[in-house]
């Protein structure tokens, strides 16, 4: 951990991008690097203890499963609240560590209430469902297949239901789901959806809208180029299915189906192989 530490430190100094010293709602002690603010002994920033996340009941979190359009939503929803957001990446205690997630590298408003983001339902199923809460939805097989030809196994699959099943606990007034095609074919109608749900101005939400090709190379272009890197560059809604076979692709849906036909038919029907 301390090498980790010591080599951001490294990146840091020579290509962090340290916020004007005259800007009221600048935190310079942060550290900017490849889009993170990396926070690496301090708990939560927010202040608040495990407990005291499950009391709250006015917040938004985001839970998604990795690679499903998570960062491109990230940057959007902060693009347009101007709201930092907190990213818990880690195994340890609930919000232990985090990082302050800014891919777009806008000007974030430090005394609005935060956003908190995780991959991990079970952290976030112990929360308020009066909080808002916004998840992604992305083909399966895109998931499943991106960098591997295996076939999935059940747990693979069990986790990818278990944020459908989080996104169905939810009060429907207070939840969001963005699709990651949705976000590729029609990202207008998505940066308009995700206006309205955090009730931002039409103002801001076309400002974004003319400007989004630079803002999504932007968000694209922050990636390291060693992981977590977007392969298609946000291009093409099945690019990794593609090396598979169509029988292993329907045997694939079929299991899925199995695992839970009801959240199947109700979200994943439109990922079903066409005969």
């Amino acid at each position: 951990m301390k090498k980790l530490l010591f080599f951001l430190l490294f990146l840091n100094q020579a290509f962090c991008i340290t916020p004007a010293s005259d800007n009221a709602n600048a935190m310079p002690e942060n550290r900017k690097i490849l889009g993170y603010n990396y926070f690496p002994e301090k708990p939560n920033p927010y202040g608040l203890s495990a407990g005291e996340f499950k009391q709250l009941t006015d917040h938004t979190f985001f839970c998604t499963h990795p690679r499903s359009g998570t960062n491109l939503t990230f940057s959007i929803s902060t693009y347009l609240t101007r709201c930092p957001l907190y990213w818990n990446r880690t195994d340890g205690p609930f919000w232990r560590k985090v990082i302050l997630v800014n891919r777009g590298m806008v000007d974030l408003d430090y005394e609005k209430i935060p956003f908190f983001a995780t991959h991990r339902v079970h952290e976030i199923n112990q929360l308020s469902r009066k909080n808002k809460l916004v998840t992604t939805l992305r083909n399966y097989k895109e998931i499943f297949f991106r960098g591997s030809s295996l076939f999935p196994s059940q747990n693979k699959m069990k986790t990818y239901f278990s944020y459908l099943k989080l996104y169905e606990s939810w009060d429907s007034e207070n939840r969001m789901l963005v699709k990651y095609e949705d976000l590729i074919l029609c990202p207008f109608e998505v940066v308009k959806e995700i206006g309205d749900f955090f009730e931002v101005s039409n103002d801001k939400v076309n400002q974004l809208i003319s400007e989004y090709d630079i803002f999504r190379e932007h968000v694209l272009n922050s990636y390291p180029t060693t992981a977590g890197k977007s392969y298609s560059r946000g291009k093409s809604i099945n690019f990794h299915q593609q090396k598979i076979s169509q029988d292993v692709l329907k045997k694939v849906d079929e299991a899925m189906y199995r695992t839970n036909p009801y959240l199947f038919e109700k979200y994943l029907a439109q990922y079903r192989e066409v005969e």
